[in-house]
């Protein structure tokens, strides 16, 4: 890493500019990190609970009843979504 203040030369016109490093990427690669992780996470849990390790319906039965109705609107939403593709997929075959 370069504090320093970078000359940079075209090399097709020759034109020079001078570059300033900004700490701006740093911060984008720990948000696309976070992002990445958290997709993955969810990931691994729609997994688990398909496979039957985990039910997400026993999630309501605690303290977090409101995470129920957002599991159950998401498990809905990706239920007709595969339903949609089966379809898709069925009538380009036909």
């Amino acid at each position: 890493r370069q504090d320093a203040v970078l000359a940079i030369t075209c090399p097709h016109c020759l034109a020079s500019f001078v570059h300033q490093q900004t700490d701006r990427a740093a911060h984008m690669d720990w948000l696309i990190i976070g992002l990445l992780v958290g997709i993955a996470a969810g990931c691994a849990v729609l997994w688990a609970h398909f496979e039957g390790y985990i039910e997400l319906r026993n999630l309501g039965e605690g303290e977090l009843p409101n995470y129920t109705v957002w599991l159950e609107w998401f498990r809905q939403m990706l239920a007709d979504l595969v339903g949609q593709l089966k379809t898709a997929a069925m009538a380009r075959l036909v």
